[in-house]
């Protein structure tokens, strides 16, 4: 039980550590996505679309720092309003078409709560979201202007299966080695029933096949083979060994051996 309980633990707290290790490569992904996006110029990304300078050369760079990392499944910029989010650069991938720059998203459910404190530009923790883009870890970065001003959000996610894939390999072993400790305690607690329970047992009743009652000086011999046994057991066994060897020669041993009578 002590075993199964520890394995427990241990897997709760390695999926908590697993999740601050992706969200911690998330928010450093969206730090340096940051860097590449011109706040400034986000309005007019907004207005002129993928014709406006410098958009594609910024579009061109979010895509290659997203194959750079082969964990990361999306990144993108957001501009977030109180009705929602409008895409500022959302690149497409094999899979799914990205949206077009002004294109109107809606917040997922996930999101609501942090809105109010997005509109201020405040820092948003990892979410957990499972929406038409898969089941996702995401981290919201802002990005400020050179007023201050949070224009838009750089958004990275991760697929949970990458991490889930960690956690099963992890779940494997820690398996492993939860049965591999049974394992170790079944083979120690056979040894000890062996050594202290099957094994006196097993010399008693060797000794005692050899019993013989002839003659008082052969009972004696017999009692002595019995002592010289030498079980030390402090337990039923040990008890049932120092009732048998205190049988005086002289006497009856029928509580040792019913069917025979001196």
């Amino acid at each position: 039980l002590l075993a199964f309980i520890v394995s427990v633990t241990s897997f709760y707290r390695y999926r908590s550590s697993i999740l601050d290790q992706y969200s911690g490569m998330a928010q450093s992904v969206a730090n340096m996505a940051s860097t590449l996006v011109d706040a400034d110029s986000i309005p007019r990304y907004l207005r002129e679309g993928k014709k406006a300078e410098g958009y594609l050369e910024t579009e061109t760079a979010l895509i290659n720092l997203t194959e750079s990392f082969s964990d990361i499944a999306f990144i993108y910029v957001y501009r977030i309003e109180e009705d929602g989010c409008y895409a500022v650069f959302d690149p497409s991938t094999e899979e799914i078409e990205g949206a077009q720059p002004g294109e109107y998203i809606p917040f997922d459910e996930e999101f609501l709560q942090y809105v109010p404190g997005m509109l201020e530009g405040s820092e948003v923790p990892p979410i957990v979201v499972n929406d038409q883009y898969g089941w996702l870890l995401t981290i919201y970065h802002p990005l400020f202007d050179s007023h201050s001003i949070c224009q838009a959000y750089v958004g990275v996610d991760i697929f949970m299966e990458s991490i889930m894939s960690d956690e099963i390999i992890f779940l494997a072993k820690l398996l492993s080695l939860f049965f591999s400790f049974l394992l170790l305690v079944l083979i120690s607690f056979m040894q000890i029933l062996d050594k202290r329970i099957l094994e006196p047992i097993n010399r008693m009743a060797t000794a005692s096949n050899d019993f013989a009652y002839t003659t008082k000086g052969v009972r004696t011999q017999s009692i002595e083979k019995l002592r010289n046994l030498d079980i030390q057991n402090q337990d039923e066994i040990g008890n049932l060994y120092r009732s048998i060897t205190s049988t005086k020669p002289s006497g009856t041993i029928r509580s040792f051996n019913p069917s025979k009578t001196v």
